[in-house]
């Protein structure tokens, strides 16, 4: 795999423009309370956000008395977190690091990585994320993984898409290599007469693959979802959303 391009494809202000939908506080909402039921979360509970973006899932946690961490190697998207948690009056802790570095061990109750932000590198480093994400956790501690479905993916796989908000476009075209596991998006962003192109591959997991490197990395999956409805997983469904147990 080429080297992650994160600034081009996490460009602040394209990302948050064309992922607000995705992104709102309503679906943020339903996901934190998924998170409070699958994990079994108890009052005071720490826990690690790994990517975790500009905080909306992080600060939400923290408003309801959590202690939580959020990692992410964006530094522009830390500064929109930490903002946020201000401006709300919440204590969070935000650390802009990359997860194959991150040193913390035995400290949180939970771990959570969402909105498919796992699989940006090759099988190696990505099981190294796992590992450093298990040795972050306290003994028999608890990590939600929410992926994208590889099999679903592969039947809705369209070779164009275009997302448009009022005259701005995102373009996507999209191609996959089963030899590799890898899709491949080269992605324009078309923006008040600007545009920005970026390409980027990201690894695509299938439930075996994905459990494979999960028992490597110290885990045992306890459950497994579909959706952010909570509907059980199976091979149409648009997510690989896993509870997994460290062991």
């Amino acid at each position: 795999m080429s080297k992650f391009d994160f600034k081009g494809v996490f460009n602040k202000a394209d990302y948050l423009h064309f992922y607000r939908s995705s992104i709102s506080i309503e679906n943020t909402k339903n996901q934190v309370k998924i998170l409070l039921n699958e994990l079994n979360i108890k009052p005071g509970a720490k826990i690690l956000d790994a990517a975790c973006g500009h905080g909306r899932h992080a600060n939400m946690l923290a408003g309801m008395g959590f202690g939580v961490t959020g990692v992410d190697i964006m530094k522009e998207f830390i500064s929109i977190a930490k903002k946020d948690a201000r401006k709300q009056g919440l204590k969070v802790e935000y650390v802009k690091n990359d997860l194959r570095k991150v040193k913390y061990y035995n400290k949180f109750d939970h771990a959570i990585m969402l909105f498919a932000s796992f699989g940006y590198f090759g099988d190696e480093e990505n099981l190294l994320i796992l590992k450093n994400i298990g040795r972050t956790l306290k003994k028999e501690g608890y990590f939600f993984l929410d992926i994208i479905n590889r099999d679903s993916f592969l039947c809705r796989l369209k070779d164009l898409t275009v997302t448009e908000i009022t005259q701005d476009m995102m373009i996507d075209r999209v191609s996959f290599d089963s030899k590799t596991g890898c899709s491949l998006n080269r992605r324009t962003y078309l923006r008040s007469g600007t545009r920005h192109d970026t390409e980027f591959h990201v690894r695509l997991y299938n439930y075996n693959e994905i459990e494979r490197l999960l028992k490597l990395a110290g885990f045992e999956i306890k459950k497994s979802l579909g959706d952010w409805k909570g509907n059980p997983f199976n091979s149409e469904s648009p997510r690989l959303m896993l509870v997994a147990k460290k062991i």
